[in-house]
């Protein structure tokens, strides 16, 4: 049957249709990243606080902090840094040097005084240890007051009666109360575990949470007067403890030539500012391991540790923390 229309119809057709625009798709837009956001820091307050010298907070809850001041007090948060309440004006000292928190019992806080972090003869002293049973509501003085300057406290992770407290002293001369001491009967009494000498205190301690009888400590041989200051010497050094803190024992001479032993910092079971690269110290109860790389002339090991996990150390490091080495 011949079309009513004729071929000039379709060709002009043709052409109208090839005159339009054509459909716009829509634009292919990138798929959303799953990437968390970068960190960045902002500031918070408390305005009135000054320097702030330790900060500890709860595990598990992100909205409750303790801050303290090298010679404001504690504050407190519970809103996540929103606000904050001064805890600590109505005891007789303000310089804080360090906070803790104890894990199996967020209501125990412990607060040591005096700032520790000594850069000036005119850092305020502090008169000993304090105790809170109640979130920072009430305060106890748990003794230790001649000590000057307490510039770390560790907790362990599930008996919170067994305190330590690295103590660095008053710095402006010798004197016995320095050194690390410890409690476990919840401070009711102390003991001195870790003294080197007169003229050298405590500049760092930490406990590996994952094996709570590991603990490591900086000592720091320093005298501070106003005319002078004397940083560093024979006494300054890095020590281990493998019974909970009851015994120490100094590393190897060669390591304290290349430890800040002012400030390590030994954060769960990574170590910081250790020379001669060590990656895990997961496992630190007696082990033995098997050498899979010792050359000849080198004092280091590479072994592999339980859990497919590998321990590069040196040969001193592993004596120091009972790690024994069978060579092939």
């Amino acid at each position: 049957m011949k079309s009513p229309f004729g071929r000039s119809f379709w060709l002009g057709a043709s052409l109208a249709l090839g005159a339009l625009p054509a459909v716009a798709q829509p634009p292919v837009r990138p798929a959303p990243s799953t990437a968390a956001p970068p960190l960045r820091f902002k500031w918070v307050g408390p305005e009135p606080a000054g320097r702030i010298a330790a900060v500890a907070g709860v595990p598990g809850d992100t909205s409750t902090y303790y801050f303290g001041a090298a010679s404001g007090g504690i504050w407190k948060t519970t809103d996540g840094a929103r606000t904050f309440a001064p805890i600590f004006d109505e005891q007789p000292v303000q310089a804080i040097g360090a906070l803790a928190v104890a894990p199996s019992n967020p209501r125990i806080v412990w607060a040591g005084t005096g700032e520790a972090w000594a850069i000036r003869d005119s850092d305020v002293m502090g008169d000993g240890i304090y105790k809170s049973t109640d979130g920072g509501a009430t305060w106890k003085n748990m003794g230790l007051a001649e000590t000057g300057r307490i510039g770390r406290i560790v907790i362990h992770p599930a008996n919170p009666d067994i305190v330590l407290a690295c103590t660095l002293g008053r710095a402006t001369g010798p004197q016995e109360e320095r050194g690390v001491f410890r409690t476990t009967d919840g401070g009711t009494t102390w003991t001195r575990v870790l003294f080197v000498d007169p003229n050298t205190g405590c500049s760092g301690l930490a406990m590996d949470v994952a094996h709570p009888a590991v603990l490591f400590a900086g000592t720091w041989d320093v005298v501070m007067h106003t005319w002078m200051m004397r940083s560093g010497g024979p006494g300054s050094g890095v020590w281990v403890s493998r019974d909970t803190g009851a015994t120490w024992s100094r590393l190897a001479d060669y390591v304290q030539e290349n430890v800040n032993s002012r400030v390590p910092e030994w954060i769960g079971s990574e170590v910081r500012q250790v020379p001669h690269e060590v990656k895990n110290l997961a496992g630190l109860s007696p082990l033995v391991v098997k050498t899979v790389q010792a050359p000849a002339g080198l004092d280091s090991v590479r072994a592999a540790m339980p859990g497919a996990q590998v321990l590069i150390v040196q040969q001193a490091w592993a004596k120091h923390l009972g790690v024994k080495v069978e060579t092939e």
